[in-house]
């Protein structure tokens, strides 16, 4: 621009001074007159060279560095002195306000503080401009609800109120509620704050006062039990008190502006809201209505009482009701439930098996259930009189008097067994029981006494104790049948070839004798194992009208004449599980013994019937022994009654009528062993046998056997009687009895076998061992002397020598010894005595496995 002719600019430049100064101030008048000095000297030089003036240049520059700061200072006074004046007039007025006003500045610096601020608060002005107004808060987090609300301000948010805790100059808080505007200049440049503020002191007093009366009164509307509630001229809810911790099930939101009868519809509070209903419409007080509403959630019953007095307005019309509600569901059901307690407690009472009598210290009777009426006579029942004097014998009485002494001394149970006479007859013993009963104070203010009749119990002890000897019978009579059979063993076999040797050369009656007596002694001992329940059994399904049916045609061809044999089966006779020669044996034996009760002849009956389980207790009655004493397995049964029309048996006869040897007959007329084998049997199948009788009207045994639902089967066809040889297979015989050994290797020796015999196992595994000759077989006694039995010794060879074949022999039948744990379930055994044919057969079939 040098050396160019532009106008002169001091005009411009002294109009931009003068309104910056007006509206910067100091600051910005003498910042743009150093520019406007700066421009003239600059514009004002010499063209080309900076700093050298024409004299009319240099004095118009001459004249800007005079007239512009001149004119910066007067402008900046002139602002200063308006802005003086202006700020005296707004202090007046702020000093005028009747509230406190506060400003800050942007920095939360207080710049306004009135006379009004003052008076409230009683810091001086000058003590408070320029501090924070955050210092002169008490609280530190109303500290920080300022700083944020001051800071949303500045992002521009609408003005708020904030009430704070002042610190006053008092020492008192003083408690403001202030709201804040933002302070902007005409750029719009937030300059600070100003607020007007309100002492609210007082008025947080009176707010406190406020909450705590509601607190107090919430505190007392809880710790009792009622709710308020009040209602207008139509009968809608207005206003209800919901006592905090209440059952929550409706809120108030649910009563209010609804009827009672219109909150509470279901069908079970209808009949008690309908009486609410007239009461309230009546525009009477009322008292203690008692709702019965809802179930609650967890299946309960509500229970609730109100109680409400008619409102009326300035002019006596209605206006509507005003009352409390008390819950009252604990107090109801509680009684509900002590009721059905009182109620379950004369229940248990009066169907108590035992008699139970409530009496003071007097010995007057205070209450007694119906056993003792029953027991002991109706005049037992008079609530006052003295029992035990009036109603037992002297020495019934006497025992029961010296029992309450002692209760009344100790003040602990007594107990003592008496016998008492019953009304309905006889003596019965009875078990009593006395002890104290205390009042609620403590003191003994009562005698309770039971009465337990033991008739039941010694009944079934002495059944026990029957049962108990019928087992110690029947283990002795097995251990005896099973050294029997080795005695019969040893005759049979002997006997048999000594038939074979003398039949060719002369008669061989005496032979026959001797194996018709083997086979005698055979049945005798099968019987003893039948009592015992150890005989061998073949059990297969049976149909009992079939078998009956067999049983009838064999019966009629052994009784005589004069005794008519009847059959009855019930519609759809369940199947059995069972021996059928068994069953045959025992009713042979049944029907054996009615003959001989009816020796002028009668009639003979066998009825089989179905028993469900449900009915299985009350068809069965009396004693079943056995170790399950009493007790049937559960499930259906197929009775089997033998009924005669004879002299019966007494009661003292049927007690001992099961156990062996046990017979009425005249000697030699009897074993006693016919009843116990169908005992035994009967135990043994998995049910039981039971006698009913009375001198003079004949007598039932019934055999209870187990349903099957497994159809019946055809039997399998008897076995090839033809004699079977040996080929000189090598049989080593392990028996030791002495005796037995000698027959069993004559016996397989003569039907072409090679026989190695031992007396004991280790001989036997000396035989074993050898390998010459081999041993194809090994038979052997189950109970051998020592500590190894037969089963164990062949377990062992024949996990060594699996090309062994194993075969035992026992005069113990094979269940006694699977259930002893003495073989397995799949072990075959050969029963002694046996026949040289029934020998053979078995060692064939076990060399041919």
């Amino acid at each position: 621009m040098v050396g160019v002719e532009v106008p002169n600019p001091q005009l411009f430049t002294a109009l931009a001074i003068t309104f910056a100064a007006f509206i910067g101030g100091y600051a910005a008048g003498l910042t743009g007159a150093a520019l406007g000095v700066a421009y003239g000297v600059y514009f004002f030089s010499t063209p080309g060279t900076f700093l050298e003036f024409t004299p009319a240049n240099a004095a118009r520059v001459a004249v800007n560095v005079i007239t512009l700061p001149a004119i910066a200072i007067l402008t900046s006074h002139l602002r200063y002195r308006l802005t003086r004046e202006t700020f005296g007039r707004v202090r007046k007025f702020l000093d005028a306000a009747a509230a406190p006003i506060i400003g800050v500045d942007a920095k939360g610096l207080v710049n306004i503080w009135n006379d009004a601020a003052i008076a409230e608060i009683g810091w001086p002005r000058e003590w408070v401009i320029g501090r924070p107004l955050t210092d002169l808060l008490t609280e530190e987090d109303e500290k920080k609800a300022l700083s944020e609300s001051l800071f949303k301000l500045v992002q521009g948010a609408a003005s708020e109120g904030i009430e704070v805790s002042v610190s006053a100059k008092s020492g008192e808080p003083v408690r403001i509620l202030v709201r804040f505007t933002a302070d902007r200049d005409a750029q719009g440049d937030l300059l600070g704050a100003v607020g007007v503020a309100q002492n609210v002191t007082l008025l947080k007093s009176a707010r406190d006062a406020l909450e705590q009366s509601r607190a107090r009164f919430r505190d007392f509307a809880e710790m009792g039990a009622d709710r308020l509630w009040e209602c207008d001229g139509d009968y809608r809810l207005t206003y209800r008190w919901q006592r905090m911790g209440g059952s929550g099930l409706l809120k108030n939101d649910d009563f209010i502006g609804r009827t009672w009868w219109e909150i509470h519809t279901a069908p079970e509070s209808r009949t008690s809201i309908e009486v609410l209903r007239k009461k309230m419409e009546s525009r009477e007080e009322f008292r203690n209505c008692l709702l019965r509403l809802f179930n609650g959630p967890d299946g309960r019953a509500r229970y609730r009482m109100l109680s409400g007095r008619p409102i009326f307005d300035a002019a006596g019309r209605f206006a509507g009701y005003r009352g409390v509600a008390t819950e009252v569901t604990d107090e109801i059901l509680a009684r509900e439930a002590t009721a059905v307690l009182q109620e379950r407690l004369e229940g248990i009472l009066s169907h108590s098996t035992s008699g139970i009598m409530l009496a003071d210290t007097e010995g007057h009777v205070i209450l007694a259930n119906r056993r003792f009426s029953e027991w002991y006579g109706a005049s037992a029942m008079g609530v006052g009189a003295a029992m035990e004097e009036n109603v037992f014998k002297a020495r019934e009485a006497e025992s029961c008097i010296e029992m309450n002494r002692e209760v009344l001394a100790s003040s602990k149970p007594v107990e003592r067994e008496i016998e008492f006479s019953f009304v309905s007859g006889g003596k019965h013993p009875v078990l009593v029981t006395k002890f104290p009963v205390y009042s609620p104070a403590g003191a003994l203010s009562a005698i309770g006494t039971i009465h337990t009749d033991l008739t039941e119990v010694r009944d079934a002890q002495n059944r026990l104790a029957q049962s108990q000897r019928l087992e110690v019978v029947g283990q002795l009579t097995g251990g005896i049948a099973h050294d029997f059979n080795n005695l019969l063993a040893v005759i049979q076999g002997n006997g048999e070839m000594l038939r074979e040797q003398v039949a060719p050369l002369e008669d061989s009656g005496a032979a026959d004798a001797i194996l018709r007596a083997v086979n005698r002694g055979s049945e005798l001992t099968g019987r003893l194992l039948a009592f015992a329940r150890r005989q061998s059994l073949r059990p297969e399904v049976v149909d009992l009208a079939d078998l009956v049916g067999h049983a009838r045609d064999l019966l009629r061809r052994t009784l005589p004449t004069n005794i008519e044999i009847r059959t009855e089966f019930a519609d759809g006779l369940w199947f059995v599980n069972c021996d059928p020669g068994q069953l045959e044996n025992a009713l042979l034996n049944l029907a054996i013994n009615a003959r001989d009760a009816m020796p002028a002849g009668g009639t003979l009956s066998i009825t089989c019937r179905n028993i469900p389980a449900r009915e299985i207790s009350a068809a069965a009655p009396g004693p079943i022994g056995g170790e399950d004493e009493g007790v049937l397995a559960p499930g259906d049964y197929i009775a089997i009654d033998v009924t005669d029309t004879g002299t019966g048996m007494p009661a003292e006869v049927i007690a001992h009528a099961f156990e062996p040897f046990f017979t009425t007959k005249d000697a030699g007329k009897g074993s006693g062993l016919g009843l116990s084998m169908v005992y035994g049997f009967a135990r043994q199948s998995g049910g039981a046998a039971v006698i009913s009788s009375e001198p003079g009207n004949g007598a039932t045994v019934s055999i209870f056997l187990p349903r099957t639902d497994a159809p019946a089967h055809v039997r399998a066809e008897r076995q090839n009687n033809n004699p079977i040889k040996g080929s000189g297979q090598v049989i080593l015989v392990l028996e030791d009895m002495a005796d037995v050994l000698s027959l069993v290797r004559r016996m397989l020796e003569k039907s072409g076998y090679r026989v190695l015999c031992a007396s004991n196992t280790e001989d036997a595994r000396r035989h074993v061992e050898a390998a010459n000759p081999k041993v194809e077989l090994i038979l052997s006694d189950v109970m051998l002397a020592g500590r190894e039995s037969g089963p164990k010794f062949t377990a062992a060879i024949h996990a060594e020598h699996p090309d062994i074949e194993v075969l035992m022999m026992s005069g113990f039948p094979a269940e006694a010894a699977r259930s002893a744990g003495i073989i397995g379930k799949d072990t075959e055994i050969l029963r002694k005595p046996f026949t040289r044919e029934t020998l053979v057969r078995a060692v064939r079939h076990a060399l041919e496995r």
